[in-house]
C-alpha cells in the first residue's frame, strides 16, 4: 500500500534542487565544484526545518516528545532504503574487486550504517563516504527534540528570547568550526560541529514560519537566495576554502530558507516546468543513497563518464522508491492510524 502522507510539493521541489545539485558536483566536479556543499546544506536546513515541526506538534500539544514514535518513524523512514544499498553495494564491491581490502570495506559498511561516519572519516570505504551527511542528521535528532522540550517547558520559546538563543546555538557552532579551521579546514569538512547551524537555522525557520510568509519581499529574497545559491554552486575549491566553513553553512542554510518561505505553501507545482525537480524530490532519498555507489562504480571501477552517474542514480532511487521506501512508510502510516485511533479511545472513555 503507498504512503499516505501528504507531500507538500514546494518542499519537495526543495528537495529536487538539492539533490539535482549533489548529483551534477559528482557528474562534473571541475564545473560545479561547490554543489555538493550547497546541495548537502539545503538538505541540512530542510531537515531542520521538518524536524522541529514534527517536534513542536507534539510539544505543543502535549508538552513532551513522543520519543517511542519520533524515533520509530525515523528508523521506519532511513533504515531498510539504507542498509539495502549497504548489502547490494557490498555484495557487489565483492564481486568485482574492494577497494584496498574485504576488511576495509566492511568497517566502511558498519561505521556508514551506524551513522559514525562524520565522526570517523578515516574508515570511511569510497561509494559510501558520502553516509557522513546522514549522521550528522541522526546526531542531530538525538540531541534537539531534548533541547526544545527543555526550553519549551521553562517558557524560553517565546518570541525575542528564542532568537536570542537560537543565534547562541549557532554562535557556538560557529565558533567552534572557526578554531578548527586554523588548523586544516578539510578535516573539519565531515563534522557535525561544521554544519549544526544550518540544521538550528533550520529549526528556527520552523517556528519563525508565519512570520517568514509575511514578509513582504519574499518573493525577491527567494530568487536573490537562488542567484547565490547558483554562484556558490561553481566555485572553485569550495571544500577547501576556510570561508565555507566560518560563513558558507549560514548562508547557504538562510538561502534556503528564503527559498522555503515561498514555496512551504505550495501543494503542487506552479508550472510543468518544475515537475521535473519535484518528482525528483520525491525520490531525493533514495537518489542521494546511491549517488555515491553510482558515481564510484561508473567512473572509478568503469573509468566512465561522471555524467552515466546520473541516469544510473535515477534508475537504482526508483528502485529504492517501490521496492523498498513505500513498503516501510505504508507501516508507517498504520502505525500512526493506530496511533491516532487510540488516543481517540481513550479520550471518549474519559
Amino acid at each position: 500500500m503507498p504512503s499516505q502522507r501528504a507531500h507538500i510539493a514546494g518542499l519537495d521541489i526543495v528537495r529536487g534542487i538539492a539533490i539535482a545539485l549533489v548529483m551534477l558536483r559528482h557528474a562534473a566536479p571541475d564545473i560545479f565544484d561547490g554543489a555538493g556543499i550547497v546541495g548537502v546544506v539545503m538538505f541540512f536546513a530542510l531537515s531542520g526545518y521538518l524536524i522541529t515541526g514534527t517536534l513542536m506538534g507534539n510539544i505543543e500539544r502535549r508538552g513532551r516528545v513522543d520519543y517511542k514514535r519520533f524515533y520509530t518513524n525515523r528508523a521506519l523512514r532511513l533504515l531498510p532504503a539504507m542498509f539495502s544499498m549497504l548489502l547490494i553495494f557490498v555484495i557487489v564491491e565483492l564481486i568485482i574487486g574492494p577497494t584496498g581490502s574485504v576488511g576495509r570495506l566492511l568497517v566502511g559498511a558498519l561505521v556508514g550504517g551506524l551513522y559514525l561516519q562524520d565522526l570517523l572519516p578515516m574508515l570511511s570505504y569510497p561509494g559510501i563516504n558520502h553516509l557522513w551527511t546522514l549522521a550528522v542528521e541522526e546526531q542531530f535528532y538525538l540531541l534537539w527534540p531534548a533541547l526544545l522540550v527543555f526550553l519549551f517547558r521553562r517558557k524560553v520559546l517565546t518570541k525575542g528570547i528564542r532568537v536570542a538563543v537560537v543565534g547562541l546555538v549557532a554562535i557556538c557552532a560557529l565558533s567552534v568550526v572557526a578554531a578548527t579551521a586554523v588548523l586544516d579546514v578539510v578535516v573539519i569538512y565531515p563534522l557535525p560541529t561544521t554544519w549544526a547551524v544550518a540544521l538550528v537555522l533550520g529549526g528556527a525557520a520552523y517556528i519563525h514560519r508565519d512570520r517568514l510568509e509575511r514578509t513582504r519581499a519574499s518573493i525577491p529574497l527567494a530568487i536573490t537566495a537562488a542567484v547565490i545559491l547558483a554562484g556558490f554552486s561553481v566555485m572553485p575549491d569550495a571544500k577547501e576554502q576556510a570561508i565555507t566553513y566560518l560563513l558558507g553553512g549560514a548562508l547557504v542554510a538562510l538561502c534556503t530558507i528564503a527559498i522555503i518561505a515561498v514555496t512551504r505553501t505550495w501543494q503542487a507545482s506552479p508550472t510543468r516546468a518544475l515537475e521535473p525537480l519535484r518528482a525528483l524530490g520525491v525520490i531525493s532519498y533514495g537518489a542521494y543513497l546511491w549517488n555515491g555507489p553510482a558515481t564510484h562504480w561508473t567512473v572509478d571501477s568503469l573509468g566512465l563518464s561522471g555524467w552515466l552517474s546520473i541516469p544510473v542514480t535515477l534508475v537504482l532511487a526508483v528502485a529504492s522508491w517501490y521496492l523498498v521506501e513505500r513498503r516501510f512508510l505504508s507501516i508507517k502510516d498504520r502505525l500512526a492510524l493506530q496511533a491516532r485511533q487510540r488516543r481517540e479511545q481513550e479520550i471518549q472513555s474519559v
